[in-house]
């Protein structure tokens, strides 16, 4: 049946969510790559049309491929940009360095994305081996990008790497964000065999970047680097004199890259956004496509969710999507640096590492709130209040699983609000702010 809409379009490739539960365990990720692999090449390989830079790490790749993707466009290239998750649109995954393509473009293209794989999911000798949403996800974009005729396209991990189905990219450069505890249970219950899986989208002689990381995460990007005779620009070596202030009008960044002196007025917040424009600013430098237009226009750059500022019946609303720990505490720093720490509402899948963040939270915040963050992921929001009230039993703490009830309740208070934790509070919260409302966010 032909897609006629977006909302089509997304229940489409939505349709393949669970199709490889029902394999033996363990064949989902051992086989994963190898599916993605036969995906594409039933459907031409459209990954081979574009120059393509990817990026992993456990935290600041989606917003660093975007500032890479905006100086890409800022040099006169099409920039395609493939994010996940994403936070209240689902066309926020695949963009034209963070613009939508027309409706009638993602259809089109969707449709064609239908025609070609119908064959590929019936294909008897594949036995179960069927494509999941993230590994339609991937080609779609891919496709998309392709159909476009993009120049360049910047490529964020949904998981890992090395088994993760955008790993099938001949990639011109990666980039490695910081590296931090997550998702433990499939990706290891150690920051160095999280750096090891993450570390796996680098190919043999490309150039390679990496963010400020612990000393384990850095040997291990550094080892398989050499093992891939990858040439290895980090941001500790090559980003000097770095510094950074949080004001009410944003961040300001100074470096100096190559002798040249950079002092930057962000309209981003946090001193982590302020290191993920320093280490795009790097790449671009590396790889030619750096400009002066490029840097103005970064100065310019928001993302959505990340620090998101917001005024709702004259109380201040903070949505970021930060969800380790390291990345928490930078929010919660920055939201002090602004506003006084009284409320905040928290929710957390599945795989993080929840106590540590509600340490940080309980340690600056009077009120906590524990909400549901969607239902994408599974996540035991009745644990995270109990182990809120182990933490510390003194605070008022409150678990209102409604979205809605849980931010009117906050609201009433009139106080400063932080929301965080997670992709998935952030999206339905940005909804219930707009349509409720009525804030633009």
């Amino acid at each position: 049946m032909a897609l006629k809409t977006f909302i089509d379009v997304e229940e489409f490739l939505d349709s393949f969510s669970y199709i490889d539960k029902s394999n033996p365990p363990g064949l989902i990720r051992k086989s994963r790559l190898e599916r993605m692999v036969g995906l594409l090449n039933w459907i031409g390989n459209p990954q081979e049309s574009f120059k393509s830079i990817h990026l992993a790490g456990s935290k600041g790749k989606g917003s660093t491929a975007t500032f890479i993707s905006t100086l890409l466009e800022a040099k006169g290239y099409k920039a395609g940009l493939y994010l996940s998750p994403h936070v209240s649109d689902f066309r926020e995954r695949f963009t034209l360095a963070g613009s939508y393509f027309s409706d009638d473009f993602y259809i089109l293209v969707a449709n064609k994305l239908q025609t070609l794989v119908e064959g590929y999911k019936n294909d008897s000798s594949l036995g179960q081996e069927k494509p999941t949403t993230f590994e339609m996800y991937t080609a779609y974009s891919y496709l998309l990008f392709k159909e476009y005729g993009c120049d360049y396209c910047v490529i964020e991990t949904g998981l890992g790497g090395r088994l993760d189905a955008t790993n099938t990219l001949n990639s011109i450069a990666s980039v490695i964000t910081p590296i931090e505890l997550e998702h433990t249970s499939v990706l290891g219950d150690s920051v160095e065999k999280i750096a090891i899986e993450k570390s796996k989208i680098i190919k043999e002689s490309q150039i390679v970047f990496s963010s400020k990381q612990d000393k384990e995460a850095l040997s291990v990007i550094q080892s398989e680097c050499s093992n891939q005779n990858s040439a290895l620009y980090t941001f500790d070596d090559n980003i000097i004199d770095f510094s950074s202030k949080i004001s009410e009008k944003g961040e300001r960044v100074s470096f100096t890259l190559n002798d040249k002196k950079y002092d930057l007025q962000l309209s981003v917040f946090t001193e982590k956004q302020g290191e993920n424009v320093a280490l795009a600013i790097l790449v671009a430098d590396k790889l030619g496509f750096l400009s002066d237009e490029g840097i103005k226009r970064i100065e310019k750059a928001t993302i959505k969710g990340r620090f998101t500022r917001l005024k709702v019946n004259n109380v201040d609303v903070v949505i970021d999507v930060a969800h380790t720990q390291k990345s928490i505490l930078d929010t919660v720093v920055t939201f002090k640096t602004i506003f006084n720490a009284s409320t905040v509402i928290f929710g957390a899948v599945e795989g993080k590492d929840i106590t540590h963040m509600l340490k940080i939270l309980l340690d600056s915040f009077s009120h906590l709130i524990i909400s549901q963050p969607g239902t994408f992921k599974k996540s035991d929001i009745e644990e995270i209040f109990k182990i809120a009230k182990e933490i510390n039993p003194n605070k008022d703490i409150k678990l209102i699983k409604d979205n809605e009830e849980a931010l009117s309740y906050a609201i009433d208070r009139k106080a400063p609000i932080l929301i965080t934790g997670s992709f998935y509070l952030a999206g339905p919260m940005i909804n219930i702010l707009e349509d409720k409302y009525g804030v633009k966010c």
